[in-house]
């Protein structure tokens, strides 16, 4: 078992998207939790035109 440990942290130190993929992954617990205790989430940057054209694509996929 600490083998295993000891091989996932070396792989992480050279895995480029591993490292990637765990941030993202903090991210969304981060977002997750704060929606959880009522907080709404920052409001979008995405020019609201924009926000328009990717929920009508939504709706017509």
């Amino acid at each position: 078992m600490r083998y295993e440990r000891v091989a996932l942290r070396l792989h992480m130190l050279s895995c480029r998207g591993c490292r990637r993929m765990r941030r993202q992954l903090s991210l969304l617990r981060q977002i997750a939790k704060r929606i959880r205790a009522g907080e709404a989430p920052q409001a979008s940057r995405m020019p609201s035109e924009g926000r328009e054209r990717i929920q009508q694509t939504l709706k017509n996929s």
